[in-house]
């Protein structure tokens, strides 16, 4: 089983100004509250002129994601040599964008999405003395 759940929430957002410049902080200019929105949705807009346009969209950025994968093998010799092999393979996952990591429910989402479930039956028989 692999249970995974990851989530990453951004903020302080800058643009590259002088790649070149000596000095690392120098290479970059941060974003001011007054260059940033968001609307209800998370979606981030830039407008590095401050004329009321928007510049750059950047969508949202933040997310939590969430997966779960198992598998059950099971094998059976049943004449010498000769095997069945029984697989099942369960999956599901989840994605929102609310960047924050919450383990109580980022479970809750992982077993209440949908599921994806595979059965695969392979069976060889040895046919050599």
């Amino acid at each position: 089983m692999e249970p995974f759940i990851s989530s990453g929430e951004h903020s302080g957002f800058k643009r590259v100004t002088d790649p070149r410049s000596n000095n690392f902080a120098g290479r970059f200019e941060t974003f001011g509250s007054n260059q940033l929105s968001s609307d209800t949705l998370g979606n981030l807009a830039v407008d590095l002129d401050q004329d009321g346009t928007t510049d750059i969209g950047l969508g949202n950025p933040d997310f939590t994601f969430v997966s779960f994968r198992s598998n059950v093998v099971l094998r059976w010799e049943y004449v010498l040599g000769s095997t069945v092999f029984f697989v099942w393979q369960h999956g599901r996952s989840n994605s929102n964008g609310n960047g924050q990591f919450a383990l109580g429910s980022s479970l809750g989402d992982l077993f209440s999405s949908p599921s994806t479930n595979t059965f695969v039956v392979k069976m060889n028989y040895w046919l050599s003395p």
